[in-house]
């Protein structure tokens, strides 16, 4: 997905009701900026509300297209994790548009 990638800088940072997202956003010369977000919850009500989590992060950043996702779940015999990714790439503010500021 990046093919030329001058930066790319990666943080976890808790979310809501225990969900663990990942961030990353990749920069290259010619290529708009992309990025993509992992959610994920291990607990019943964590993967409950994962859906409302996305949905809210989603309306907060209108300037992104979401261009393609993976649902991924693992499970051992005590734990169920449902992750999902969503990759996205920053839209260009028009004038009188949201900013990515």
């Amino acid at each position: 997905m990046c093919s030329v990638v001058t930066s790319c800088h990666s943080r976890p940072a808790f979310v809501g009701h225990g969900a663990v997202v990942f961030a990353c956003r990749c920069y290259g010369p010619g290529l708009s900026s992309i990025g993509l977000k992992i959610f994920s919850a291990t607990k019943a009500r964590d993967r409950e509300s994962l859906g409302e989590t996305i949905t809210d992060w989603i309306r907060k950043h209108p300037d992104y297209e979401i261009f393609d996702k993976i649902v991924t779940q693992s499970s051992d015999s005590a734990y169920h994790c449902l992750a999902i990714t969503v990759f996205y790439r920053v839209i260009p503010s028009k004038p009188g548009g949201p900013s990515t500021a």
